[in-house]
């Protein structure tokens, strides 16, 4: 066989093992690319949700903050106007002009405010209850937003976790090509393959032939 022939087939064996990793190598990189994609992702999205779950956090903590304060004045107004009604100073001095003010005909007007501050008094405790009940439920709601946040973090960092494996992955899979052979080295061997005299050991020449 000529020898023209066995370079160019030498050399054609080359170049598709040179393409082949050429395209091994562009597959990688696409792959490289996507898991990066997906990481970036990931990141926004965990700083999306970490944002939120911090303007809902001072939110609730303003409000549960707003509600305590409402239910401390209302309580203080109560303990107020418990403590007026209910010294033995205040009754005395309550009975002694209850007693003043029969005489002169007034008594009405006089259980007439009595009613009012009772009513006062009554509407003042409901409110806190009520106030007591949306603090319970703002605190419940609370704990539940923190949950759902804490669990959408959690997807996310799992996410990113992912991510992060694939490009490892992808990037430890990337290897060079083993070195090709020189074209002398591909000629040589070639025509070695094709005449297989040369491969023969060399003759003893001192000794006779049989």
């Amino acid at each position: 066989m000529p020898k023209g022939n066995g370079v160019i087939k030498g050399k054609n064996a080359m170049s598709q093992d040179v393409s082949y990793w050429l395209d091994e190598v562009k597959s990688l990189k696409n792959q490289l690319a996507l898991a990066r994609q997906d990481l970036d992702a990931a990141y926004a999205s965990s700083s999306r949700w970490r944002e939120l779950y911090n303007k809902e956090a001072e939110q609730r903590r303003l409000q549960v903050k707003q509600l305590q304060e409402k239910i401390e004045q209302l309580e203080a107004r109560v303990q107020e106007r418990q403590y007026i009604d209910r010294s033995p100073e205040r009754e005395e001095n309550v009975f002694g002009t209850l007693e003043e003010l029969e005489k002169l005909g007034v008594t009405q007007e006089l259980k007439i405010k009595l009613e009012k501050a009772i009513r006062e008094s009554d509407r003042a405790h409901e409110e806190i209850r009520q106030l007591r009940e949306a603090l319970a439920a703002e605190r419940a709601a609370r704990a539940e937003t923190r949950k759902n946040l804490t669990a959408a973090l959690a997807d996310t960092v799992e996410l990113l976790k992912k991510a992060g494996a694939n490009q490892g992955m992808s990037k430890s899979r990337v290897s060079l090509p083993a070195t090709p052979k020189a074209p002398e080295e591909s000629e040589r061997l070639l025509a070695e393959s094709k005449n297989p005299l040369l491969r023969l050991p060399p003759l003893d020449r001192d000794r006779d032939p049989v």
